[in-house]
């Protein structure tokens, strides 16, 4: 429990809580300088990283390795915040496994989002720009997103405050901790069918 909370202060992005066990060639680090609380903050920057210096031709390698080491590709599981520049990124990385593979191999992506109950709180002390800016970026997210997609998921744990169901299992939907873990168990619940052998 005291874990828990002191992540909880800690953490400042889901790797911070992610227990997964992940694959060392999953993590990968963006070259250029990002400084500033608004560095890659808006969807375009993330698509104009990709086009600078033809960086399409590595996520199409990282795409192709991926996809080499599978027996038998059934489809791809994305999960990916697509609300700043990562989801330009990730749009660019759509792309490429629908050139890749074309329209015979599913795509489901999970679009990562942030408690909703901490959405609406920072909206409300936003600045009119920043709240522009939020709703182009989840306008972008939208359009491009979809038609590159067999299913787009907005994933966001919803912050209620007296939940009994959520009291008894001992989490706290309000904080980032344990939303992230409500929403990676839906996650995992939702695409259980699609992984089991049947």
């Amino acid at each position: 429990e005291s874990a828990a909370s002191r992540l909880e202060a800690e953490s400042a992005s889901w790797t911070d809580l992610s227990k997964a066990c992940l694959h060392p060639r999953s993590a990968r680090t963006l070259d250029g300088l990002w400084q500033g609380t608004h560095a890659f903050d808006g969807f375009g920057e993330g698509s104009e990283w990709c086009r600078s210096e033809d960086r399409r031709e590595d996520l199409r390698d990282v795409v192709r390795r991926w996809a080499e080491e599978c027996d038998a590709l059934a489809g791809f599981h994305v999960a990916a915040e697509d609300l700043g520049g990562f989801g330009g990124l990730a749009t660019a990385a759509l792309e490429e496994i629908r050139d890749e593979h074309g329209r015979n191999v599913p795509v489901c992506v999970f679009s990562l989002r942030p408690p909703a109950r901490a959405c609406a709180k920072a909206s409300e002390s936003d600045s009119a720009s920043a709240r522009r800016v939020s709703m182009l970026n989840e306008g972008l997210a939208t359009a491009t997103f979809a038609p590159e997609t067999d299913a787009y998921v907005p994933v966001c744990a919803y912050a209620w405050t007296g939940a009994r169901t959520l009291a008894a299992t001992g989490l706290d939907p309000r904080g980032r901790y344990h939303a992230s873990d409500i929403a990676a168990a839906a996650m995992d619940v939702a695409t259980t069918p699609w992984r089991a052998d049947g």
